[in-house]
């Protein structure tokens, strides 16, 4: 199954001075309206005050933003596993 990466990113606040962004995956290519909609949920789930931004397909990710992902999997991985675990044994 092919996973598709795009970056999120906004400047927002009085001004538009401030700036954010944030990778996620997908296992469609967004388009259109659904890109939209993420981008706006993720604007207002963040509280940007009149933010202005786009959602745009990215080829790769950035090598330090890969490295995060994994150890955050990772750590996912873990926590899922030992729950498996503790709900098997009844705990």
């Amino acid at each position: 199954m092919k996973i598709y990466w795009y970056k999120l990113y906004a400047d927002y606040g009085p001004g538009h001075q401030s700036h954010s962004e944030e990778y996620i995956s997908s296992y469609k290519i967004l388009k259109g309206v659904a890109a939209g909609e993420i981008w706006s949920e993720w604007a207002e789930d963040k509280g940007f005050d009149d933010a202005v931004g786009n959602i745009k397909l990215v080829r790769k990710l950035p090598e330090k933003v890969r490295l995060r992902k994994i150890e955050e999997y990772k750590d996912e991985y873990c926590n899922a596993r030992d729950m498996l675990n503790a709900l098997k044994e009844g705990k």
